[in-house]
């Protein structure tokens, strides 16, 4: 269904996470799994958002995604900062919108 609409890809690597949150290395930087290809639909726009901790965040890109990701991911090297359920206009669920 979404074939045509996410004709893009992107590099995506997943945070390392533990029950404490995000794993982080000496200098406080975020760890990352290993690399991997994603389908999407990346659009450059320029939005503030809210973020799960409530912070109003300006972003650049947004990807439309049907594989779930979470904040603190990468995306083309960009930190996700938050994510939306990406919806139908009849409240059908499609997949995820990841803000860069």
């Amino acid at each position: 269904m979404l074939d045509n609409y996410l004709n893009q890809k992107a590099a995506y690597k997943a945070a390392q996470r533990n029950d404490e949150g995000l794993v982080s290395d000496e200098w406080g930087q975020p760890q990352y799994g290993a690399k991997r290809t994603v389908v999407c639909r990346r659009q450059a726009k320029t939005q503030e958002v809210l973020t799960s901790d409530g912070q109003k965040v300006e972003t650049s890109t947004i990807y439309y995604l049907v594989s779930e990701v979470f904040e603190g991911d990468q995306l083309d090297k960009l930190r996700v900062v938050a994510v939306a359920e990406w919806v139908t206009l009849g409240g059908t669920p499609l997949g995820w919108k990841a803000f860069c």
